[in-house]
């Protein structure tokens, strides 16, 4: 439910009809980031709001590399669109290549830093991702 491409990804798969689970970094309680109040509303009614954390947890940095796990441990497949070199994604990715789950990493332009992430997973082992073209 993060801002992003994370928000975009969840708000993609409601509108095509799918089910989505947002995994938190704070207790289900509270719409972190606020301005994705109506999103949470929707995934809710869509799919699933999950935590670790009680009521009222604030979502404290140290909270989302928990919560990277989480999404790993649940994902089947792993896509990572883009990331920067101290990017969550590729705590996410970790977590999801010691779980043994397939990691998919979409090439980027070498030369923006939103990139590097990606590279750097496909550089590692992870399957390249090439998005169908759209003729």
């Amino acid at each position: 439910m993060a801002k992003g491409i994370d928000g975009y990804s969840h708000t993609a798969c409601i509108n095509s009809g799918g089910y989505t689970i947002a995994f938190l970094g704070n207790g289900v309680d509270l719409v972190y980031p606020k301005e994705h109040i109506k999103l949470m509303e929707k995934i809710i009614e869509n799919g699933a709001v999950i935590s670790e954390y009680p009521p009222g947890t604030k979502p404290y940095p140290k909270n989302f590399p928990k919560r990277n796990r989480l999404i790993a441990a649940f994902s089947t497949k792993l896509l990572v669109v883009e990331a920067d070199e101290n990017s969550g994604s590729l705590i996410t990715a970790a977590f999801a290549k010691k779980y043994s789950r397939e990691v998919l990493a979409v090439p980027n332009n070498i030369f923006f830093k939103e990139g590097k992430g990606c590279n750097k997973l496909i550089l590692n082992g992870a399957t390249l991702y090439m998005p169908a073209t759209i003729n």
